[in-house]
């Protein structure tokens, strides 16, 4: 941050962040500027800094020269990123009211940014690790099929090994911390006993759950001509994961269900699912199932891509399908294969051969079909419609703040009598008209109320694209 005052940049005072802050999420930064001296906070603290000055400033009051936000006073040096909501105040502000301005934005804020992942979990859970580096960490295993094939881990005491309604126990595996290299083995989730309180739970901690995005510094599987993970048992949850297929041969499936009970409950959420199929690889499928096996499925919040199909449900299966994203898949984002009952709602299929395929659920509604697709599920249906994704050249398929197709188009399912939600992929909350997809697009709120806001002594606010205050 610079403030010049002389033409030729002899008078100017200018403090410099020794970090940097060009990793793509969004940050508060307040400017505290005297006669003297130049101060500067980001993310509501201060940061070390540093210091460079020359002369010495004096009040300025020509009036030919306009504030420039974003570039300097020659309308050179433009800033590289986005700024929003810009305010001028007439006083120094103190530390507690740069904190509280700060913290106000918090849950407004932040596009890819991961929201709290909490333990949630049973009072009956029975925890072990997968991690990449296990020390100090006991039962762990450094890959998902190593935890699966020692059932966890855990003291079965004199029950049947894998059997979760003898031991009365969720059998939890908690993917933990940084991960350098992908988890590059198939995973069959078989042999286990479970019921409706006594399941299996596969889920990443913040430390190891991707953003919203694909990162290779949290935890994926990635598999070759092989499937990611096969689920036998009927009371699975698998949760904020990222599979990569890679296939060039027939039946390849990130995901599939091999379930033939009708009494199942099988979730599946917040996974992003990638693909890269070629050659004989016609089957390459995100979410699938397997024909006339009876079992149900929840599936939400997910985003996948680059595939054959996206969410392939086969005969016989009930699925209920919310808020998922599925784009560029060769052959079918959603597939009604044969006669299964599938009930979607707010998903985003995008660019895909067919956006959907088949006849799908009267209850189904609040789906889009583009960008020029026109396939939805009939009821409030959002047909033709082109999405603006924060880079979709770059796989970023967060909903950008100004989309305009599937923002605030969805339907409200926070008390949904088969799936109840309130957050979306990244665990941000989904507040007032939910949007469809996997993404609940976050950004700075523009022109929103002022209230709880820091007022005095403000003299000017700019939202960009909202009302704004001008100084009267």
């Amino acid at each position: 941050f610079v403030i010049i005052q002389a033409s030729n940049g002899a008078i100017w005072r200018s403090k410099y962040t020794t970090t940097t802050y060009n990793d793509g999420n969004w940050h508060h930064a307040v400017m505290l500027v005297d006669n003297l001296n130049v101060d500067l906070y980001v993310d509501g603290a201060r940061p070390t800094l540093t210091n460079y000055q020359s002369g010495t400033m004096t009040t300025y009051t020509s009036p030919t020269i306009p504030v420039r936000v974003g570039r300097d006073s020659d309308a050179a040096d433009v800033f590289n990123g986005s700024i929003d909501e810009v305010r001028i105040y007439n006083r120094d502000l103190d530390a507690r009211e740069i904190t509280k301005l700060y913290e106000s934005g918090l849950s407004r804020i932040g596009i890819n940014q991961l929201g709290l992942v909490p333990d949630d979990f049973p009072a009956n859970a029975t925890i072990s690790y997968v991690r990449e580096n296990c020390t100090g960490y006991s039962p762990c295993y450094a890959t998902l099929a190593l935890w699966e094939s020692n059932f966890g881990g855990f003291g079965w005491d004199g029950c049947t090994t894998g059997d979760l309604t003898c031991l009365n126990k969720t059998a939890v595996a908690k993917i933990d911390g940084t991960w350098n290299s992908p988890d590059t083995t198939y995973v069959a989730i078989d042999g286990w006993v479970t019921d409706a309180t006594r399941y299996i739970k596969i889920y990443t901690t913040a430390t190891a759950r991707h953003p919203g995005k694909w990162d290779e510094t949290k935890y994926r599987i990635e598999v070759t001509d092989a499937g990611a993970i096969a689920i036998y048992e009927e009371y699975t949850r698998i949760d904020g994961l990222q599979i990569k297929l890679t296939a060039t041969s027939l039946y390849r499936r990130a995901i599939t269900g091999l379930v033939n009970n009708a009494n199942s409950d099988i979730r599946i959420a917040d996974n992003i699912i990638r693909g890269n199929c070629s050659g004989e690889s016609n089957d390459c499928s995100g979410i699938a199932t397997i024909w006339n096996y009876t079992a149900n499925y929840k599936i939400w919040n997910n985003i996948i891509y680059d595939l054959f199909s996206g969410v392939n449900i086969c005969q016989t299966a009930t699925a209920q399908v919310y808020n998922n994203t599925v784009v560029n898949c060769g052959s079918v984002g959603y597939y009604r294969n044969g006669t299964p009952i599938i009930i979607a709602k707010n998903n985003i299929a995008y660019g895909n051969g067919d956006n959907y395929l088949g006849t799908f659920d009267d209850y189904s509604t609040n789906n889009l079909s583009g960008p020029t697709q026109t396939d939805a599920p009939t009821t409030n249906a959002r047909n033709g419609v082109r999405v603006n994704f924060i880079d979709e050249a770059n796989d970023d398929f967060h909903l950008s703040p100004a989309d305009s197709g599937a923002r605030n188009y969805g339907a409200d399912l926070s008390n949904d009598a088969s799936i109840s939600y309130s957050l979306d992929i990244d665990r941000q909350n989904r507040k007032g008209t939910w949007d469809i997809g996997a993404d609940e697009a976050t950004g700075t709120v523009i022109g929103g109320s002022q209230k709880n806001q820091i007022s005095n002594g403000l003299v000017g606010f700019w939202s960009f694209n909202g009302p704004d205050i001008d100084g009267n």
